[in-house]
C-alpha cells in the first residue's frame, strides 16, 4: 500500500515538474527571444545572460556538492530527528564555506579576470564581483531545494527555478521597457533573481518543517563523514566538470571577442536547447531505474533502458530538429537583424543536441554501474577538449568557431562512452534498421529547406512549413515503428481525433 501511494505521489510529481518545463520554455522563449533581443542592445543582453552563466558556474563550485549529499544521506537518518538536524547543518555550514572559498578566489584573481575580460568586454570586468552574490543565492536555493527533495517535496521548488524565476524576470524587462528602471537597476533585479526564488522556496520548506538544523560534530562518526567527504569529491569533480563544459563557452566568447557577440551566441543556443526539453523530466526517471537495474545486477535490463531511451529520443528529437533547422530563416526573420550572425551557431548546437539525445543516457548508464570513475573521467576530457576547441576555433571562427567547438566536443566524448559501453556491457544505442530515422530526416529537412521557396509573408511560411514537416515527418516515423513510446503518442492522438470527429 505504502509502495503504491509512494509511486503514485512520483507519478503525480513528475507530471507537474514537466507541466513547469514546459511552461518554463514557454517563457523563457518570449523573454530571450521576442522581448531581450528587441529591449536591450545585444551589448547588453550579453552582459545580463555572461553574468548569469557566470554565477551558475561559481554556485556550481561554491556549493561543494552538498545538494547531493543532502539528497544521498538525508533518507538515512529521517527517522534519527538528533543525526538529521546535525546533517543539514554539515550541509549549511559546508556551503558557506565553499561560497567564502571561491568568494576569495575570485579576488585573488581579480588581475587576471581583469586582464582577460577588461579590452574586450569591459563592463563584464567591472560588474564581475557580482556573481559571488548571484552565484551564493543559488547555492543556498539548491540547498533547500535539495532539503525539499529529499523529504519528496519535488514539485515546489522546481516550479520556482522553471516558471517564477522566468516570470520575474519577463517582470523586470516589463519594467524598463516602460522607463520605470534603468539598465543599471534592471541588471541588478535580473541576475539576482536566485534570490527571490530562494526567499520564496526557504519560506515554503519552513512552514512545512523541512528545514531543522544544528551544530554538527557530536553525532555524525568519523567513518561517515570520511564517506561523504569522498562522496563529495566524486560528485564535485563530476558535476563541476559537466557544468562548466556548458558554460565555458560564453565566457570564452566574452574574453576573446566581446559581449555583442555574447549575446547573440545566447539567443542561438537558447533556441537550440529546445531540442532536449522533452527529455529532462523523462531522463531523470531513467537514471533511477539504471541505478536499480545496476543494483538488481540485471544487466539486460540496462541494455533495454539503454535502447528504449536512445530509440525514442531519436525519433523525438529528430522531430524537433527538423522543426528548428526547417524554420531555419523564419527564425531569423523573427528576430532584429544583427541576430542572423548567430545563423550557423543554430545548426552547429541543434546538431549536438540531437546527437547528444540520441545517445540517450550513456553518462549515466556508466555513473551507475561499478566504472563510475570512467564517468568523471570522460566528463573531464570533455572539459578540456571544450576548452581546447573553443581556444583555436574562436580566434578563427568567433561565435561560430564555439559552436563548432562544442559539436566537436560533444560528438567525440559521446562516441567515447558509447564504445566504453559497447565493450564493457556489449550495449549499442541503436539497431542498424534504426538509422533510417537519420535518413527520414535529411529527406524532410531537404524537402522543407530547398523544394519550398521562402514566402514574403513570415507567419504563412511558418505555416506552411509547419504543416509539411507534421505531415511528412510524423507519419514515416510512425510506420517506422522505431520508438515504441512515440507510436504510442500518435495513437492517442489518433484516438482523440477520432473520438472527437464523431461527436
Amino acid at each position: 500500500m505504502a509502495k503504491s501511494l509512494h509511486s503514485k505521489i512520483n507519478r503525480n510529481q513528475s507530471l507537474v515538474n514537466s507541466i513547469s518545463d514546459y511552461l518554463g520554455v514557454v517563457l523563457g522563449y518570449v523573454n530571450t527571444v521576442l522581448l531581450m533581443p528587441y529591449w536591450l542592445t545585444t551589448d547588453q543582453l550579453g552582459l545580463a545572460r555572461t553574468l548569469l552563466d557566470t554565477g551558475v558556474l561559481f554556485s556550481q563550485f561554491a556549493q561543494i556538492g552538498v545538494p547531493s549529499i543532502i539528497i544521498r544521506f538525508l533518507p538515512k537518518f529521517r527517522e534519527d530527528k538528533s543525526r538529521l538536524k546535525e546533517l543539514m547543518g554539515f550541509g549549511l555550514l559546508l556551503a558557506i564555506l565553499g561560497i567564502a572559498v571561491f568568494a576569495v578566489l575570485i579576488w585573488v584573481l581579480a588581475g587576471p579576470i581583469d586582464s582577460f575580460f577588461g579590452e574586450s568586454s569591459p563592463a563584464l570586468a567591472e560588474n564581475f564581483n557580482w556573481i559571488i552574490v548571484v552565484g551564493a543565492g543559488m547555492v543556498f536555493f539548491n540547498v533547500v531545494d535539495g532539503m525539499l527533495k529529499a523529504y519528496y517535496k519535488t514539485t515546489f521548488a522546481y516550479f520556482q527555478k522553471s516558471v517564477v524565476i522566468r516570470l520575474y524576470w519577463f517582470l523586470t524587462l516589463i519594467a524598463f521597457w516602460l522607463g520605470w528602471i534603468n539598465f543599471d537597476l534592471f541588471l541588478m533585479l535580473y541576475i539576482n533573481g536566485y534570490a527571490v526564488i530562494l526567499f520564496i522556496t526557504l519560506l515554503y520548506a519552513i512552514r512545512h518543517q523541512v528545514i531543522e538544523m544544528s551544530i554538527p560534530g557530536r553525532l555524525l562518526d568519523k567513518d561517515f563523514m570520511r564517506y561523504v567527504v569522498k562522496y563529495t569529491g566524486f560528485v564535485f569533480l563530476g558535476s563541476s566538470a559537466t557544468v562548466l563544459t556548458k558554460k565555458i563557452d560564453v565566457l570564452m566568447i566574452a574574453g576573446m571577442q566581446d559581449l555583442s557577440s555574447t549575446g547573440i551566441y545566447s539567443v542561438a543556443f537558447f533556441i537550440a536547447t529546445a531540442i532536449m526539453v522533452p527529455f529532462r523530466g523523462s531522463n531523470r526517471v531513467f537514471a533511477t531505474q539504471l541505478s536499480d537495474a545496476w543494483n538488481a545486477g540485471d544487466l539486460s535490463k540496462m541494455g533495454r533502458i539503454y535502447q528504449k531511451v536512445s530509440k525514442d529520443q531519436l525519433v523525438i528529437a529528430g522531430f524537433l530538429f527538423v522543426a528548428i533547422v526547417g524554420h531555419f530563416t523564419n527564425i531569423f526573420r523573427i528576430l532584429p537583424p544583427e541576430y542572423a550572425a548567430g545563423g550557423m551557431v543554430l545548426i552547429y548546437m541543434s546538431f549536438a543536441k540531437l546527437f547528444d539525445a540520441v545517445t540517450g543516457v550513456n553518462g549515466v548508464l556508466i555513473m551507475y554501474s561499478k566504472y563510475m570513475r570512467f564517468f568523471f573521467a570522460f566528463n573531464i576530457l570533455l572539459l578540456v577538449l571544450t576548452i581546447a576547441t573553443n581556444w583555436y576555433f574562436i580566434p578563427r571562427m568567433g561565435i561560430e568557431g564555439a559552436a563548432i567547438a562544442t559539436a566537436i566536443s560533444v560528438v567525440l566524448v559521446n562516441l567515447g562512452r558509447l564504445i566504453f559501453i559497447y565493450i564493457k556491457f556489449g550495449f549499442l544505442p541503436l539497431k542498424l534498421s534504426d538509422l533510417r530515422v537519420f535518413l527520414l530526416i535529411m529527406a524532410v529537412l531537404s524537402v522543407v529547406l530547398f523544394a519550398i521557396p521562402e514566402m514574403k509573408n513570415l507567419y504563412l511560411d511558418l505555416i506552411i512549413r509547419s504543416i509539411l514537416i507534421c505531415v511528412l515527418y510524423l507519419p514515416l516515423a510512425y510506420k517506422s515503428n522505431v520508438s515504441a513510446e512515440f507510436n504510442r503518442m500518435m495513437d492517442g492522438i489518433f484516438k482523440f481525433v477520432a473520438r472527437n470527429g464523431r461527436e
